[in-house]
């Protein structure tokens, strides 16, 4: 009667299937790990840059830049809500947005 191999190479399959499941999950894992060091990442230089120009806009009110940073404000923030944050650097009376009522500034 020949030698049979099929339990050992079955044992051994199984083996390798569920070792590859493990992989497959520590590497979903590690690019779940990826993303939210990258999502931080860019969190941070938003808010560093952020405040560069919120304190450059704070010191120096009258300078071409500021003016364009406030107007980038003005045109950017829509909602009532986020212009609110901002009280001193947008100062528009109406703004005026696609699919959204005037907002009036008093």
């Amino acid at each position: 009667m020949p030698k049979t191999y099929l339990p050992k190479a079955n044992d051994e399959l199984a083996a390798l299937l569920k070792r590859k499941a493990k992989l497959e999950e520590k590497i979903q894992q590690a690019q779940a790990r990826n993303k939210e060091q990258e999502r931080l990442t860019e969190e941070k230089r938003k808010n560093l840059a952020g405040g560069i120009f919120l304190d450059f806009m704070a010191a120096n009110p009258s300078d071409d830049l500021a003016r364009r940073l406030a107007e980038l404000l003005n045109q950017h923030l829509t909602r009532p809500l986020d212009r609110a944050l901002f009280p001193a650097l947008v100062n528009s009376k109406t703004v005026h947005h696609d699919n959204q009522p005037s907002v009036e500034k008093s």
